[in-house]
């Protein structure tokens, strides 16, 4: 089971919200044993709030959290090579016009960033609740984002499972 928690009083009320939907375990800090893994909702530069996933290590590589609007995201959406990139060129967008494409393993959503930065909806599967709900937050900052959120608007979360159940 995952935690999450905060240390600012004021997103208190909003980390339960979040710990409810998604089926996480809140507890106020500090409660942690080292080495485990845990969610955090902090202010974000945006104005706004992000979700990251930390490991309570003093050599944990730090937070991960999902972010459209900047880093290798940004990049890659400004320098990537449009639909002559390989990823492209593999779902066929250099020769269908606005397909739809199921990511059926979303993770972090990089892929179907490029796919709808691209001119491409998108819907994307998670299994994971903790990548479904940083990935969740992160669609969540990029509506808000103006430069992105036409982008954002292109791809639809579902939180399940796409591996098939086959009878044995």
């Amino acid at each position: 089971m995952i935690t999450i928690t905060t240390a600012e009083q004021t997103l208190i009320a909003q980390s339960k919200a979040i710990a409810r939907q998604w089926g996480f375990t809140y507890l106020s800090a500090p409660f942690l044993q080292d080495d485990s893994f845990f969610l955090q909702l902090s202010p974000h530069q945006s104005g706004t709030q992000q979700l990251q996933l930390q490991q309570n290590n003093k050599n944990s590589p730090g937070a991960i959290a999902v972010d459209f609007s900047s880093g290798q995201s940004a990049h890659r959406r400004l320098f990537g090579g449009g639909k002559g990139q390989t990823l492209a060129k593999a779902v066929g967008l250099n020769k269908t016009p606005l397909p739809v494409i199921l990511d059926a393993t979303a993770g972090m959503g990089k892929d179907a960033f490029v796919f709808a930065s691209l001119g491409a909806q998108v819907i994307l599967m998670e299994r994971s609740p903790i990548a479904a709900a940083l990935l969740y937050d992160g669609l969540r900052r990029g509506l808000l984002d103006k430069e992105i959120s036409e982008i954002i608007q292109r791809m639809t979360l579902i939180h399940g499972d796409t591996r098939l159940k086959i009878g044995r």
